[in-house]
């Protein structure tokens, strides 16, 4: 093995030359701009029909969309709350919101459950105690 270093001026950095779009089928470039307009265009086509037959159904059968509901009395027994709820006074969006909390603190609770569990159970399979005994 030789020592010898090849001249930085004598090798190139340079790629090769960037060769010109040709409008041709022949081209695998060209027809990748093509297919990604095509399924591109075949995407929006179907959003536009789903958007604008769902909005054609919803005002046929005068179904109002969006969040205005949130403001109408629930009339929704809830079981558990974290905060008060009357089920003849308050609103949906009330409601919603205690599902959100009854969801956290059941979440919190089973966190830490399963936190309580999984230490006990790796404490006891490294300990080397008559319970773990038999094998």
């Amino acid at each position: 093995m030789s020592d010898a270093t090849i001249d930085p001026r004598l090798t190139s950095n340079r790629g090769a030359p960037k060769q010109a779009l040709r409008f041709s089928w022949s081209d695998p470039r060209f027809r990748a701009i093509v297919w990604q307009i095509v399924i591109l265009g075949g995407v929006a086509a179907i959003a536009w029909y789903l958007i604008a037959n769902t909005h054609q159904n919803l005002a046929a059968r005068h179904i109002a969309t969006g969040f205005g509901f949130l403001g109408r009395t629930a009339g929704i027994p809830i079981g558990e709350s974290v905060i008060s709820y009357n089920p003849a006074v308050d609103t949906y969006g009330r409601a919603l919101v205690i599902g959100v909390l009854n969801t956290l603190k059941v979440s919190v609770i089973g966190i830490v459950l399963a936190t309580i569990l999984g230490t006990l159970i790796g404490i006891g399979r490294l300990s080397k105690n008559w319970l773990d005994g038999f094998g």
